[in-house]
């Protein structure tokens, strides 16, 4: 009861798009710990890179077209499903985890509970949905310096802590 004709026609593009543009080349992408830095664009141009941050879809930021002819009215958490479930059948979780991390962890708190000058200006909204420039989320933000390596105590150490 909760997958409707949108959910089939949504499976149905993004399974097409996952098999001819993203499954060919996981392998090699994993092997290089990279993959395309316009492969989000990519998404976002057949109408889903969005989709991984939840209902409502964000027609100011992205428009109305959505993979499949679903209409932005009809988009619900299930096509988000949809859309996360057919990515993940290629079998990589850095593929995974690069398109989806920043926009499906920052971004959505920004949607749903920041306000329209935030929106605008901190998550730079429109070019983070479009694929322009990743959404770097909290736990990968880059570091000036590296963190300083962890060294051995000495059991002669005081329990400080107590």
């Amino acid at each position: 009861p909760y997958y409707k004709d949108s959910h089939k026609r949504l499976r149905k593009v993004i399974r097409a798009f996952v098999e001819d543009n993203i499954m060919p080349y996981t392998h090699e992408w994993d092997e290089a710990m990279e993959m395309p830095k316009d492969l989000p664009r990519k998404c976002a141009e057949n109408g889903w890179l969005a989709a991984c941050i939840g209902p409502p879809w964000p027609t100011k930021y992205v428009g109305e077209k959505i993979a499949g002819g679903v209409k932005p009215e009809e988009f619900d958490h299930f096509h988000e499903l949809v859309v996360v479930d057919e990515v993940a059948r290629c079998g990589s979780g850095g593929v995974l985890w690069g398109l989806f991390a920043g926009l499906s962890i920052g971004l959505p708190p920004v949607m749903h509970f920041g306000s329209k000058a935030m929106q605008e200006r901190v998550a730079l909204l429109p070019k983070c949905m479009t694929g322009g420039r990743p959404m770097l989320s909290p736990a990968k933000r880059p570091q000036s310096t590296p963190p300083e390596p962890q060294r051995a105590t000495s059991s002669t150490t005081t329990n400080s802590w107590k």
